[in-house]
């Protein structure tokens, strides 16, 4: 095991099993650190010896020869919509969405999200739709394809707006549904938040 050479104490390995624990216990004040994180820390002088990092909405930085992660938030602008079934309390379902967009991806929100379990009207502006159509509701199989097949014609007819499926049930559903109209990959339909959250950081 390595030292730091300014205390001369055991540096903490940082790996993707460790990051949970040494997140929460080492060094809260850089909030959600992603798993995918390789590196060296020294708990005593609580500095980065050496660290890798590949995740949206962290950046390294180099201060006097040791390396430390700074945080990087990033709004998500304009109008959102959270889209969803109508099943439990769709309002504290978007904010664990929100939470989580916030401190495991980064991104928070320059407006209030309109929450809705009815689709949107085409004519309705907004720049971000979250879809999230579980597979529990009766009747759920044709209808959420249904609205798959109407956020597909969305995005082909508004190419600037962004469509992000939340779970895994609608995400398979979107799979299929693009398959069988034979579209491929649309650029503007992300089959997860980390996949938004990746291209959010890069390209808006």
């Amino acid at each position: 095991m390595s030292t730091c050479k300014k205390c001369d104490k055991e540096l903490i390995l940082l790996t993707s099993s460790v990051t949970e624990k040494w997140m929460k216990g080492y060094a809260e004040e850089f909030y959600t650190i992603p798993t995918y994180l390789n590196g060296e820390y020294c708990k005593n002088c609580r500095i980065f010896v050496w660290i890798h990092v590949e995740a949206p909405g962290i950046e390294q930085v180099e201060i006097h020869g040791e390396v430390e992660n700074k945080r990087v938030i990033k709004e998500i602008k304009g109008k959102v919509i959270y889209w969803c079934d109508p099943m439990g309390d769709i309002k504290e379902e978007w904010k664990g969405y929100e939470r989580k967009l916030k401190n495991e991806h980064n991104l928070i929100l320059e407006n209030k999200v309109k929450v809705m379990d009815i689709p949107p009207s085409r004519e309705r502006p907004f720049d971000v739709l979250f879809f999230d159509y579980g597979g529990l509701l009766p009747g759920a199989g044709g209808l959420i394809r249904s609205n798959c097949t109407y956020i597909i014609e969305m995005a082909e007819d508004n190419s600037s707006r962004l469509f992000v499926m939340v779970s895994g049930c609608t995400k398979e559903a979107m799979k299929d549904a693009m398959e069988d109209l034979g579209k491929g990959n649309l650029s503007n339909i992300f089959m997860n938040i980390q996949g938004f959250a990746d291209f959010y950081h890069k390209y808006c």
